[in-house]
């Protein structure tokens, strides 16, 4: 099995994984929220269905992102990924305005939600799972370099703080007989809004161009130097097109004595060596006068 389809199985399961969980959520929050007339809880609930959309969104596009390369797309198809962070972003964020909307009209009501330990445990059991979703975000999202997964994975963190909050309403509410419901749930929606922002930013940066990962700047600096004959390099630029995707080229310095053949070859194993790496590059060779061959004019 291709590196590509292994990567893709991996997303793909894990975004399956994370369809699931939010589905659960979302019924079980929605639910309590309805049954005890908590807006925040409601409105926490109706944020996990926007995630089980985001987790659908990212399995298609997944699926999309795996596609082999073709006479209309020779760079392949791994961009699709960026398009399904944009959309999930802007789902967020919708949800997020939705969320500001039905909490402005909860304070208006004054209606108080019933204090239930019902609601305080689905809440609480919300946040485990939320943690543990998250961590599985980023744990694929750094195997497979995955910024759809990443995106996911800040999503699901930012909903722990957005639901420790309605559970401190609640707790509060059960204690008290103090009313933050309506407040705590635009509290929530600052939440899924900031959230929505920072992952339309990680979508679109990629897409536009971005200057690439120093860490593989450096690995390719490094395998290049590597190889005998070598004497520096410069120019290099490396292109993305998609997370594992990069394409490069490169001014190679060789001593100017360097027979035709053996830079040629040189070359072709400069590039064989980057092609495995997953950075397919065009080496182009540049002659340079060594220190030796100056003192020796002198």
């Amino acid at each position: 099995m291709s590196e590509s389809n292994k990567r893709t199985q991996k997303g793909a399961a894990v975004s399956v994984a994370g369809l699931i969980m939010n589905i659960f959520l979302a019924a079980s929050k929605i639910a309590a929220g309805f049954i005890f007339g908590a807006v925040s809880v409601i409105a926490d609930g109706v944020n996990n269905a926007s995630d089980s959309l985001s987790s659908l969104v990212s399995l298609v596009f997944f699926k999309l992102s795996s596609k082999p390369a073709d006479k209309e797309h020779p760079f392949g198809h791994e961009r699709y990924e960026y398009i399904a962070t944009i959309v999930i972003a802007f789902i967020i964020f919708a949800v997020g305005v939705s969320l500001i909307r039905s909490s402005i009209e909860k304070i208006i009501s004054k209606s108080a939600p019933l204090s239930s330990d019902i609601v305080l445990w689905v809440l609480a059991a919300g946040i485990a799972v939320k943690i543990v979703m998250g961590s599985l975000y980023f744990c694929c999202a750094k195997k497979i370099s995955s910024t759809a997964l990443k995106a996911a994975g800040v999503d699901a963190f930012t909903d722990v703080l957005a639901t420790t909050a309605v559970l401190i309403a609640a707790i509060v509410l059960k204690f008290t007989g103090v009313n933050l419901d309506g407040y705590f749930g635009i509290f929530v929606a600052i939440f899924v809004i900031a959230s929505g922002v920072k992952v339309i930013k990680a979508g679109i940066d990629p897409l536009i161009g971005c200057k690439p990962d120093p860490e593989l700047e450096k690995k390719v600096e490094d395998k290049i130097l590597s190889h005998d004959g070598v004497l520096g390099l410069h120019k290099l630029m490396i292109h993305s097109y998609g997370p594992n995707k990069h394409f490069a080229s490169v001014d190679v310095e060789v001593d100017e004595d360097m027979d035709m053949q053996a830079s040629h070859d040189l070359a072709d194993h400069i590039e064989d060596d980057l092609k495995k790496m997953g950075v397919v590059t065009v080496v182009h060779i540049d002659p340079r006068k060594t220190k030796k061959d100056e003192l020796q004019k002198d």
